[in-house]
């Protein structure tokens, strides 16, 4: 099994192989499917006898159980408890990387990382031996520093993984047993992290953020709200679901409109998910997906979990949260194109009069969270540079300052081919059906739109 160091900015990447086989440490695993960069195969040979001498280090004298470092856990880095154990561990320094606070305890070997919060709590306690520090207690479930890959998976079964991960330093979880652990480039054990435990099927949600962001995504207007999700073992293919619901004032779940705009019985926004780290996930919620009032609210969140199949999984932790937006007012739109040009060249493989473009325009609207309205097309005009249209598409609901995407296109026989497409907002599309100015991009000299219709949305 071939692993990779721990990745540093100043030294490229060393390449050893184990001398230990995959089948002699756990039961057969399905194929790597870990996200992360693989740049050297999985070798598989017959097992080796033991080489423990290879991951040999001095012998623990201290007396210190790591689990009552539990303690710890989720308190914050500012009360008695992190006082308490600072006094018995020494000089500490701290730093701040990738948004946490890592506090390095490195004559005891221990670490902590806190959330990035007003309370700082503490969500994982390190304990390493390495070049630089090593910790001189007990580690937990029976581990030692002198045990390799094949010892620990013995000890321990399969990790929540189900594979063996390629490169040294990435994690092995045990979240029902609240910890990770990790080896260096030999493959020997150099770290176990105490972790709040996880049940089998369970998702916790440990900050949840409701910053807004009326950031335009997609040509959509909307927010965005945050979750950092823990999953336990939720499966052999660690997928799953998280889904969104928002209540109102009043408790009642607010109602979603399906991509075209038409408002249905469907109260969950769904986020595909898969993973077995702590991550932050997001969540973009459109304003023309919401019915509701237009008007300043003060909305309820609640966070569930599900399995791809639809059954819901055990949610523990910070579920629920308020959020105050400001609902912009929704308009039912319809767009309606007078006439386009398109470059005067041949558009077709014929030297004769037919290799003009058989034009038509397109409407496409794409709402940032994962659904599209319908494309609509208009009728085609054969052979022709220079064209107009009649008539108007069928609306669809936006919000004031949403954009969507209208396209000519030469629409050949097997493949249409774009001339030019152009993005508008409501406002400006109002500007130019009533200007009747001409707009261009691309191979599309001259876009003319008619007035549209607008009407409100109740």
């Amino acid at each position: 099994m071939t692993f990779l160091p721990p990745r540093r900015r100043a030294r490229p990447p060393v390449v050893l192989v184990l001398p230990i086989a995959l089948g002699a440490c756990i039961p057969p695993l399905p194929a790597m499917t870990d996200p992360s960069p693989v740049t050297a195969e999985a070798t598989v040979t017959a097992p080796p006898p033991p080489r423990f001498s290879e991951c040999m280090r001095p012998e623990a004298t201290g007396d210190v159980r790591a689990d009552t470092m539990r303690a710890l856990l989720g308190a914050s880095a500012h009360g008695d408890e992190a006082a308490r154990w600072r006094t018995q561990l020494g000089d500490a320094r701290s730093e701040d990387e990738d948004g946490e606070r890592r506090e390095r305890f490195d004559g005891a070997g221990v670490e902590w990382r806190t959330d990035p919060d007003d309370e700082a709590r503490v969500r994982e306690v390190w304990l390493v031996a390495d070049r630089h520090r090593a910790w001189n207690g007990v580690l937990p479930e029976g581990l030692t520093f002198s045990m390799d890959v094949r010892a620990v998976f013995d000890r321990l079964g399969p990790p929540d993984e189900r594979v063996l991960r390629p490169v040294a330093w990435l994690p092995h979880h045990y979240r029902a047993r609240g910890v990770a652990v990790r080896f260096d480039e030999r493959g020997c054990l150099m770290a176990v992290t105490l972790l709040p435990p996880e049940p089998e099927g369970t998702v916790r949600f440990n900050t949840t953020s409701s910053a807004i962001d009326t950031r335009a995504r997609e040509g959509a207007t909307g927010f965005t709200v945050a979750a950092v999700r823990t999953p336990g073992d939720v499966g052999p293919q660690r997928a799953f679901r998280l889904a969104l619901t928002l209540y109102d004032e009043h408790g009642a779940a607010v109602r979603l409109r399906d991509a075209d705009g038409r408002a249905s019985a469907r109260t969950e926004t769904v986020l595909d998910d898969v993973g077995y780290e702590r991550l932050t996930r997001r969540i973009f919620v459109p304003w023309s997906a919401l019915v509701l009032a237009a008007g300043p609210h003060r909305l309820r969140g609640a966070w569930a979990a599900r399995r791809p199949d639809g059954r819901a999984l055990a949610v523990t932790g910070e579920t629920d949260f308020t959020v105050d937006v400001t609902m912009p007012p929704l308009f039912e739109v319809g767009v309606s194109v007078a006439s386009a040009e398109a470059a005067h060249r041949p558009w077709d493989d014929v030297d004769t009069h037919f290799s003009a473009p058989d034009l038509r325009w397109t409407r496409e609207r794409d709402r940032g969270d994962g659904t599209s309205a319908r494309p609509w097309r208009s009728a085609v005009r054969e052979d022709v540079f220079l064209t107009t249209w009649r008539g108007v598409a069928p609306g669809i609901v936006v919000a004031r300052d949403d954009a969507f995407t209208v396209c000519v296109e030469d629409a050949d026989v097997l493949l249409a081919e774009t001339v030019g497409c152009v993005r508008v907002t409501l406002a400006r599309l109002v500007e130019l059906g009533r200007t009747r100015q001409s707009v261009s991009a691309g191979e599309l000299l001259s876009l003319r739109f008619a007035p549209p219709t607008v009407r409100p949305v109740r």
